[in-house]
């Protein structure tokens, strides 16, 4: 329970790390709940994921999702 309870809260993470994996969600779910928006407004969308993408693949994986190497 206490690491599902750490993964929700993203413990271990600096603020400007949490701030960006919380970038990424919205962005995701923002970019696959929209129907009938402009093109424009599509790239602007794509073009935050993958932004976000970019910083998120630069933050480290906390110690309670990496798998146990036996």
């Amino acid at each position: 329970m206490n690491e599902l309870k750490n993964a929700f809260v993203l413990k271990g993470l600096t603020i400007k790390q949490k701030a960006v994996v919380w970038w990424f969600s919205i962005s995701l779910c923002l970019l696959c709940s929209t129907e009938d928006a402009p093109l424009w407004f599509l790239f602007l969308e794509v073009a935050s994921l993958a932004l976000s993408a970019h910083f998120l693949k630069k933050i480290p994986i906390p110690d309670y999702f990496k798998e146990d190497e036996e």
